[in-house]
């Protein structure tokens, strides 16, 4: 089997385990394991031959979808990350309120 075949599995099977219903931690696992296995074929690819030429293309085609879901993938986390510094910092407010009070401000009297 040619690297550029081995390849398109691997990001067929990435493609899979986004599109599936893992949990998070183990989807996580699962992209970092294929990602390297990935990144180590590509290095290994050259020049496709002309008999390899319509995979090429395919996985040109599925690399794309592969990046949308990546993108969205990283979106999703990334408002996840957001919302939990939110209900963080509400929490500290809420266990201390006077903590965030601003004391710049003084009042000046300017008769005297």
């Amino acid at each position: 089997m040619s690297p550029l075949e081995k390849f398109y599995e691997t990001t067929a099977k990435l493609i899979q385990v986004l599109e599936g219903t893992f949990d998070r931690d183990e989807k996580i696992l699962l992209l970092d394991k294929l990602l390297a296995e990935r990144d180590v074929l590509l290095k290994e690819i050259k020049r496709p031959n002309p008999e390899e030429d319509d995979l090429a293309g395919k996985v040109i085609m599925i690399n794309r979808k592969l990046d949308m879901l990546l993108a969205k993938e990283k979106t999703l986390i990334q408002k996840d990350l957001k919302d939990l510094k939110n209900r963080k910092e509400k929490s500290d407010m809420y266990q201390n309120p006077y903590a965030s009070v601003s004391v710049d401000g003084m009042f000046y009297d300017k008769r005297n």
